[in-house]
């Protein structure tokens, strides 16, 4: 059982913290300095109320927080604009 529990944490973390084309560097420099100064439990609270589960966010060090909070953002930003551009709004510029 113990196994069963580790093999899903580690598929959990690899899927959710893998190194991939969105990170800090996406973001505009206000919101990286954002995420910098965020202390490690907001930044893990960020993930939960992500639907992150709790064992994966609370195992991670602060510099997997940190890309893990920045992609989070990102996709959250990304799914606005694309829902405004839907919507018929106008193109918003994304930064990204």
């Amino acid at each position: 059982m113990l196994i069963v529990v580790v093999c899903v944490l580690a598929l959990n973390l690899y899927s959710c913290f893998r190194p991939s084309r969105v990170g800090m560097d996406k973001l505009p420099a206000d919101q990286q300095a954002a995420i910098v100064k965020f202390s490690s439990d907001r930044l893990r609270q960020t993930l939960l109320s992500a639907a992150e589960e709790e064992a994966t966010v609370s195992t991670i060090d602060r510099g997997a927080l940190k890309e893990a909070a920045a992609k989070q953002k990102l996709q959250v930003r990304l799914s606005l604009v694309h829902w405004r551009e839907r919507a018929g709004f106008e193109k918003v510029r994304t930064g990204v």
